[in-house]
């Protein structure tokens, strides 16, 4: 099928209709993670999944530390452990880190089902910078017990290399493990790649072949979805856009560079000098796409598109001002977005979290709350009416030095 592309708010921003709802939020609980040793525990929050009655956090770096009744503290270990599991109970188990890997950055992960997440990892080297190219990217499987089932290296591309988990997603179901990466070529050509686990082994696709910024596959309205962002070569002014590609509903075929995609979707096309960084997609019945737009004149704000599959949707203003954006699915036809925006002639330290609600039939401004973290946070349904939202919690000063996952509890509903 030839690439149908129809441009949405192409240099135009859709004005918001009245609210369709009310929607009311509310903080009922915030704790630290502390582990069974009365320890606290930080996990860089890369990968925030659903686990029975709990959580399952994963990333890196991670972070121990000791803190005393008067509050001062001070860091224990770090790097010891690949995350962690919260129970129904609120017990925090510290989950391994997988046997044989010297020492692991990114992590991207998904919920199979409640005894089983599969994970895709950089391994760097022991002693490598803070940033550092991957020596290899990884693929584990991790049981309900904590035991890690399969750990393996994905393939390296016929051409190029792959950048860095930092740009996968992962989506797995009972014998299907599909990862979408980018690989980078020494041409400056950076392609998106499809893993896919066979009995064989991974066999590798070319989804896209063209240069992106990032690459985010999200299973929405039954069909696997690709959500891109970066320059769209195929227009003479090398605008750059957001684009969604609907992909075959079973394995495509691989894709020559010369190919198009079978249907794809673009928004909010703009200048080469604007870019568009930390895309969010959410939802199921309904693909709702989100993301930070910077451009050299103006704040970083952030955008929204509410079924971004069709052709013609509109682009919403999220906030006018935002430093970070977060996504989660309330339900089949609403989505949650979590902006970090800073409050105006603020200090650094002065910001808030403000949550909107995408309905179907508009979005709605659920509340806002001082944001409590210090630096990345994710977001997880945790009921039908509420939400976990989990970052760090840092300290520096006279009381000592050290950062522990603080967990808010919030009430969100809409009626």
């Amino acid at each position: 099928m030839p690439d149908a592309d129809s441009d949405s708010g192409a240099g135009e921003h859709a004005e918001v209709g009245p609210e369709p709802a009310v929607c009311t939020l509310e903080e009922v609980a915030r704790s630290h993670l502390r582990l069974a040793d009365g320890t606290y525990a930080y996990v860089e929050p890369q990968a925030l999944l659903p686990a029975p009655g709990g959580f399952l956090l994963a990333g890196q770096p991670t972070y121990t530390s000791s803190v005393n009744e008067t509050g001062r503290g001070s860091l224990v270990d770090e790097r010891t452990f690949f995350g962690v599991r919260v129970t129904a109970e609120g017990g925090v188990i510290p989950v391994p880190q997988p046997a044989g890997v010297a020492r692991i950055e990114w992590v991207r992960g998904t919920a199979v089902d409640g005894s089983r997440w599969d994970f895709v990892f950089d391994e760097v080297a022991p002693d490598a910078e803070v940033i550092a190219d991957p020596e290899r990217v990884v693929f584990g499987a991790l049981d309900g017990t904590g035991e890690w089932l399969d750990v393996e290296t994905l393939p390296t591309p016929p051409t190029g290399v792959l950048e860095s988990a930092s740009t996968a997603t992962i989506r797995s179901g009972p014998g299907n493990t599909r990862i979408s990466i980018v690989a980078a070529e020494e041409t400056g050509r950076r392609d998106v790649l499809r893993y896919r686990r066979t009995e064989a082994g991974w066999r590798t696709d070319l989804l896209w072949p063209r240069w992106v910024d990032q690459a985010l596959l999200h299973h929405a309205e039954g069909r696997p979805r690709l959500v891109l962002t970066g320059l769209a070569p195929e227009l003479r002014a090398r605008s750059r856009g957001v684009r969604v590609v609907t992909l075959p509903a079973d394995a495509a075929p691989d894709m020559g560079p010369g190919d198009a995609p079978p249907v794809s979707t673009r928004h909010r096309v703009v200048s080469p000098e604007v870019h568009f960084r930390d895309a969010r997609a959410a939802g199921d019945a309904r693909l709702d796409v989100g993301w930070l737009e910077a451009g050299p004149d103006a704040p970083t704000s952030a955008w929204l598109v509410r079924g971004a599959t069709r052709p013609g949707a509109a682009v919403e203003p999220l906030a006018s001002a935002a430093v970070q954006l977060s996504a989660a699915a309330l339900s089949d036809s609403a989505t949650v977005w979590i902006t970090h925006e800073p409050e105006p002639m603020g200090s650094a330290e002065t910001s808030s979290l403000g949550f909107t609600v995408a309905l179907p039939s508009g979005t709605v401004r659920a509340g806002r709350i001082p944001n409590p973290f210090h630096g990345p946070y994710a977001a997880l349904l945790a009921a039908p009416d509420s939400l976990w939202v989990v970052g760090p919690d840092a300290t520096f000063g006279a009381v000592g030095s050290f950062v522990r996952s603080l967990v808010l509890r919030l009430a969100l509903s809409c009626t």
